[in-house]
């Protein structure tokens, strides 16, 4: 999972403090690498580095870029899925030929990348990194040279036919001297927007977040299998790459990834999504006739906010804050590597035992009663890494009875197409069951939304969730 940018239209200056304000509304999908490519209309540019957007686009390197006559952009955060996380793999990946340089960055996964990659090897392909983006800038360039040389800066063969020939998913851009592509996989997986500032900069992004930063209107999504040609004015038309197939969005977005303020596809936003997950937890939990002592909900932050409100405005529980999140050390689920997601995850939150044995006055008057059951609310369980963690943190801070509520079923099946969960061993819920975990974890009770009850909730939005692959749920996917 990473987050896309693309700019074009208006004076340099503009278009890059656009840039320095959208790229870090997507840093919450990746906090590896940055980078960002860009074209004064003739030539391409551009620069890349490990670590977050203000650490690798600096004030002086801002400025430096200001100064270039900028009139198209793209730019990446990376979190990564395939190829270790490295300079060499961040994005934008370039090639430099005889149409000169052009650079691609995109959002999603090549299945069994390593596999595809020797075919292509075997015909004289050559890789410099281990990442995915790489192989797919080689691909649309090897179909022009060689089924479509009398080219005239025209890329559109390459995207369609790397569409038609490659089973991946996608959502992203390429920059030429000239021009700016934008493109989607046919199944929709990885979100794509596009819209316009009031100066008619034309802005496409991974979620609507972006466009708030700008003071900017979504127009629409990209469509599935649909390319965009954008002109450094920001002009742009709309060409058909190959049709789309069945729609297969990731509902990991509402659930975890993508920022409360974003939206989906309806114009909820993610929060709304992430409340109502919680009101049919609630409902999961009463048909169940279960009647556990919970005195107070908490929510373990930040992607476990909204779904703990809803939860707690279903159930007539007092929403507690009993958690703090160092806010410095970033999402541990997107980290590279396991000892790093355990580090990070003790590092990362504190419990304030004042929430559960309760706040006085000096002399002795109590002001909020003290709590022994409390409900703390999650997004999802993967591993395992957080709730072993903080369980044994939420029980040093003077809780007697731990319940854990989870907003998306049990995640049984790997994610081949953009989210780092390639294994079933990593997968708690694919080795044990719901009572085996909850007695890892030592709580008095865990409930998952089981999978029939988060498909109501994307009915309730208006939507068909066989358009959503819930694969990792051990749904059917189309992909």
């Amino acid at each position: 999972m990473c987050g896309f940018l693309g700019l074009a239209g208006g004076e340099s200056a503009e278009l890059v403090k656009a840039f320095a304000l959208a790229l870090p509304r997507l840093q919450h999908r990746g906090q590896e690498s940055a980078g960002g490519s860009w074209s004064d209309g003739k030539h391409v540019d551009g620069y890349k580095a490990m670590g977050l957007v203000p650490v690798v686009f600096t004030e002086k390197r801002l400025q430096d870029m200001e100064a270039s006559n900028i009139r198209m952009m793209i730019g990446h955060t990376r979190y990564s899925t395939s190829g270790k996380s490295s300079t060499r793999n961040a994005q934008p990946h370039w090639l430099h030929d005889r149409r000169g340089r052009f650079a691609l960055c995109v959002n999603g996964d090549v299945p069994d990348l390593e596999d595809v990659k020797k075919k292509w090897e075997q015909k004289g392909m050559v890789f410099e990194s281990s990442n995915d983006s790489e192989f797919l800038l080689k691909l649309i360039d090897y179909y022009i040279d060689v089924e479509n040389p009398d080219w005239h800066e025209d890329f559109i063969h390459g995207i369609r036919r790397m569409m038609q020939t490659i089973r991946a998913t996608y959502s992203g851009g390429l920059i030429t001297g000239s021009l700016l592509y934008v493109f989607r996989d046919p199944h929709e997986n990885r979100p794509l927007y596009i819209g316009h500032n009031n100066n008619g900069m034309f802005i496409a992004a991974s979620e609507t977040t972006v466009f708030d930063a700008l003071n900017a209107e979504v127009e629409r999504e990209v469509r599935g299998g649909e390319i965009l040609v954008v002109k450094p004015n920001g002009e742009h038309h709309s060409v058909k790459g190959v049709d789309p197939k069945k729609r297969q969005r990731c509902i990991f977005e509402h659930i975890y990834f993508s920022r409360p303020d974003s939206k989906t596809p309806t114009g909820e936003t993610c929060s709304c999504f992430r409340r109502r997950l919680g009101v049919k937890s609630a409902h999961h939990e009463k048909s169940l006739g279960l009647k556990y002592q919970i005195q107070c909900a908490i929510s373990v932050p930040d992607s476990g906010n909204f779904f703990t409100d809803g939860y707690a405005v279903a159930m007539d529980l007092p929403l507690r804050i009993g958690i703090v999140k160092d806010g410095y050390v970033g999402r541990t689920f997107i980290d590279p590597g396991q000892d790093n997601r355990r580090l990070k995850a003790d590092r990362k939150y504190s419990i304030l035992p004042e929430t559960a044995t309760g706040v006085y006055a000096a002399d002795g008057t109590v002001l909020i009663k003290p709590v022994e059951s409390g409900m703390f609310g999650e997004d999802s369980i993967v591993r395992l890494t957080t709730l072993l963690v903080l369980g044994k943190k939420i029980e040093a801070g003077g809780f007697k009875e731990i319940h854990i509520r989870v907003s998306s079923p049990p995640i049984v099946s790997p994610c081949h197409f953009g989210i780092d969960m390639k294994t079933e061993t990593e997968l708690i819920a694919a080795n044990y069951s719901e009572e085996e975990i909850r007695d890892q974890l030592g709580v008095a009770s865990l409930l998952y939304l089981p999978l029939n009850y988060l498909d109501e909730v994307i009915k309730e939005g208006g939507e068909d969730p066989d358009d959503y692959c819930r694969k990792c749920f051990g749904a059917e996917c189309a992909i």
